[in-house]
């Protein structure tokens, strides 16, 4: 019988865990086509923090990554609040924020998106 008790324990006490869990808030953001990922630089710890995401997307140009991102953040219904063509665009969906700065290098554009 306490083994039992001890499992129902546990299961409620996971339920409970992960209902908690403050990744659970995660900003899911569309991809470009091309878009890889590179590596989470900085992942928040606290409600008001930025999560710091690099991306790369090969054999193309700042301009041309801006220009489709937008068009990509739009269609999934993302309200762009700000964009300074092509080094930056801001957005907001529902109480989801991110920034979005892109950078050349070689003939590849970098994307350091930050999110919370």
């Amino acid at each position: 019988m306490k083994k039992i008790i001890f499992v129902i324990f546990i299961c409620i006490f996971t339920l409970v865990a992960c209902k908690n869990n403050p990744n659970t808030n995660e900003v899911t953001l569309p991809t470009h086509p091309n878009m890889e990922f590179v590596e989470i630089v900085h992942q928040a710890k606290e409600e008001n923090e930025y999560t710091t995401t690099l991306y790369t997307v090969k054999n193309s140009t700042q301009e041309q990554v801006t220009e489709e991102y937008i068009k990509i953040l739009e269609n999934d219904s993302w309200n762009i609040t700000f964009v300074n063509k092509p080094l930056l665009i801001e957005a907001t969906k529902e109480n989801k924020e991110i920034m979005i700065f892109l950078f050349n290098k070689d003939n590849d554009v970098t994307l350091a998106i930050l999110s919370r």
